[in-house]
């Protein structure tokens, strides 16, 4: 099976970015990467705001800096992108094992 994806640089303004990836969302893309680097927007915030705005596509970064962050630090963002909805993202336990136990609620009430 071919899996389309969408490589992002996190330059555009944030409503463009969050456009863009809805409709890679909207056209069935499998995932949408960004690069987590210092002299573009927060991939993170961005991929925060983006999950509110999509269904399925799974959101994760194709490079971030273990140097910059903790990797402890990476995983917890990853674990709070993964909460943000109830598809899975592209790093997330759940996208690598979707019967891996969520450690946080992802219910909406």
């Amino acid at each position: 099976m071919v899996r389309f994806s969408y490589a992002h640089i996190p330059a555009y303004p944030l409503d463009e970015s969050i456009r863009l990836i809805k409709v890679a969302d909207e056209l069935g893309f499998y995932a949408a990467y960004a690069c987590d680097e210092t002299w573009w927007k927060d991939m993170w915030l961005m991929f925060a705001a983006a999950a509110r705005e999509t269904r399925q596509i799974r959101l994760g970064p194709n490079v971030t800096h273990v140097i910059l962050r903790d990797p402890a630090h990476i995983v917890q963002m990853l674990g709070t992108l993964d909460a943000a909805r109830d598809a899975p993202n592209a790093w997330s336990a759940r996208a690598i094992s979707p019967s891996f136990p969520s450690t946080v609620s992802t219910s909406r009430a």
